[in-house]
């Protein structure tokens, strides 16, 4: 496992460090553990975490999802074993399958079919395990609302890697503003492009018809990238590791932000974009649940962004989240040991 894995791996493999610094009796086990048959074959892999949790002298279990495929195969093991669980959502599962993953179109049958199951399978997880973390506040709610109760309910956010550092976020201003998209754009959004045309235009309301810039989106898909050519002021990047990424975003000036759902995502970029001291552009809704958990890092005038932006960003860092976690785990840990 590595960071190239997603930002789903960098909160995991965070925390493995976490707790083997803390003295923690842990064995990992990732999508690739067992060989090239366990990345190809989930029966496979199954089977092999099967004979892993038998064998092992742990009796707490931690998993991390999504994917959620596994989710139910590992929580019946575990009951069969008697092993605790703590499950760990980054995001939501059924709850994003009813809302279409934030599209406007209606769920047909089988994605119906699919979020009932789903749900189920939740209910039923949560009945197994003996805590459910989620990152958000908004599926809290939404998992309150399901399970109908939240005791065995934590919201642990996800947070950034960024070091706290006095020199961030300064650059001379030569080629005009740095603008910068770090993630999904089109994917969330069919009327992306028409705010980004409202954003442009705001640009040149805010600093003039003559104004310079550049926007760069940052790991886009070839159709939005498709749609983004002919662009005077955009340029189209590749996926970048988050290493590179936070190098490439430290001396943006703006930061752009699609979100899924925000009622119920904080989004994983925005956090990276506060840790570096980056202002986020103010396009979202103004009652939903993600522009009030950040409201005092959104601007809708940018001339006074870099001035107001507030300088906490480390309060936000993966470390001070994950030490919640920790503690979380530590103390369903009675025998000292998880998987």
């Amino acid at each position: 496992m590595n960071e190239k894995d997603g930002v789903g791996a960098i909160r995991s493999i965070a925390l493995y460090k976490m707790l083997k610094k803390s003295g923690v009796d842990i064995e990992m086990i990732s999508k690739d553990t067992f060989g090239y048959s366990g990345v190809q074959n989930i029966a496979s892999w199954i089977i092999n975490v099967l004979f892993t949790l038998l064998k092992s002298r742990h009796d707490l279990v931690y998993i991390s999802c999504g994917p959620f495929r596994p989710l139910i195969f590992i929580g019946l093991i575990c009951w069969f074993c008697r092993h605790r669980l703590i499950v760990d959502f980054r995001d939501g599962w059924s709850v994003n399958i009813a809302s279409n993953y934030g599209r406007k179109e209606k769920l047909n049958w089988k994605n119906y079919c699919s979020q009932k199951i789903a749900e189920l399978i939740e209910k039923n997880i949560y009945k197994i395990c003996s805590a459910f973390v989620v990152c958000t506040p908004g599926l809290k709610k939404a998992y309150k609302n399901i399970f109908g109760n939240d005791e065995k309910i934590y919201m642990i956010v996800n947070g950034h890697m960024i070091p706290e550092r006095s020199h961030i976020n300064k650059r001379a201003d030569i080629n005009g503003l740095k603008i910068v998209c770090a993630g999904k754009f089109l994917d969330y959004d069919s009327d992306a492009i028409a705010r980004l045309d409202q954003f442009e235009d705001k640009l040149q309301k805010t600093y003039g018809m003559d104004v310079r810039y550049t926007i760069y989106f940052i790991g886009t898909d070839v159709p939005t990238a498709e749609k983004l050519e002919g662009r005077s002021n955009v340029v189209v990047m590749p996926r970048l590791s988050y290493s590179e990424m936070v190098e490439f975003l430290a001396d943006a000036d703006v930061g752009l932000a699609i979100i899924r759902n925000e009622e119920l995502d904080l989004g994983t970029k925005v956090f990276d974009y506060i840790g570096l001291g980056i202002p986020i552009f103010d396009w979202f809704k103004e009652e939903s649940m993600f522009h009030s958990f950040f409201k005092p890092y959104l601007f809708k005038d940018l001339r006074k962004a870099k001035e107001e932006m507030p300088k906490d960003g480390y309060r936000f860092h993966r470390k001070k989240s994950l030490r919640e976690l920790l503690e979380i785990i530590k103390d369903f840990d009675k025998r000292g040991g998880c998987n």
